[in-house]
């Protein structure tokens, strides 16, 4: 009877933590929930280190996708993004506005496209500011039942680098290349494109990147463009061992990779708990 109690004491502060506001007393909650766990385990076996693996299971837990699911995934080498209308609006609240406040900031849309990725549906609107050289993506993905909203601004210098700032919500399923230089913004929100913006020219001038170095893109074809971008990635995955051709035109992840994606699974959980 002791035991149980002790658990279901441990149980009931988590979950007094989890229904607070503060970032480290919500994470304080999960830890709450892996100690009640690993407590359980103790209990129930009389072993500490057995205690210690019910608690790690938590961490282990993301395998059960990346080996029955993300395993079996046939991702194509060469995806063709196609000319697409705007999403339904009930699925993307908000994202008229977002649009009409890159028209009002002098961007000029450009075109809206989409394609299937990994299980789900990337539709893009891009929009090109001639003076700053900025290409911005309003990026909406749909995935199974789940449906979010994004930015990508990029701009590019004049020896072919990416210098790009998102504010996806998660951590990256691949490495970019190299030519690519990524600031990822975790606290950022999709509504307040004013923010992802400044932090994007906030970026710029830390890395010391004159906008006179900046240089046009080929905005006629801003599709091929980026289907370009997306194969160099994948190129680059393949030389690192991260995924593998499985000889039909499509890739797969390798182990090596498998073990990447698990590790940005662990953090994002950290992050977002």
């Amino acid at each position: 009877m002791k035991e149980t109690l002790i658990v279901v004491g441990v149980v009931v502060a988590g979950m007094a933590f989890r229904a607070t506001r503060i970032k480290w007393l919500r994470k304080a909650g999960v830890l709450a929930y892996i100690t009640a766990t690993g407590v359980l385990g103790y209990f129930l076996t009389g072993f500490w280190w057995l205690g210690v693996l019910f608690a790690l299971a938590w961490f282990f837990f993301p395998w059960v996708e990346l080996l029955f699911s993300v395993r079996k995934m046939r991702l194509p080498l060469e995806n063709k993004l196609s000319r697409q209308s705007l999403p339904c609006e009930n699925h993307f609240p908000g994202a008229s506005s977002i649009r009409a406040k890159f028209l009002e900031s002098g961007y000029e849309h450009i075109s809206d496209c989409g394609w299937d990725w990994a299980q789900s549906h990337e539709h893009y609107s891009f929009f090109w500011h001639k003076d700053k050289k900025h290409l911005v993506a309003i990026c909406h993905r749909i995935q199974s039942c789940v449906t979010f909203c994004y930015l990508n601004i990029t701009s590019t210098t004049s020896d072919g680098t990416l210098w790009r700032t998102t504010n996806f919500p998660f951590s990256s399923a691949l490495p970019p290349s190299p030519t690519t230089q990524f600031n990822h913004l975790t606290e950022g929100c999709v509504s307040c494109p004013d923010h992802v913006l400044f932090a994007h020219e906030s970026f710029l001038y830390d890395k010391g990147i004159d906008l006179d170095t900046l240089s046009d893109r080929d905005m006629a074809n801003v599709e091929r463009v980026f289907e370009h971008e997306a194969r160099e990635q994948i190129d680059h995955n393949l030389q690192r061992g991260l995924i593998c051709l499985t000889g039909d035109g499509h890739f797969r992840y390798s182990f090596k990779g498998l073990n990447y994606l698990w590790l940005q699974i662990l953090k994002d959980m950290y992050r977002l708990c």
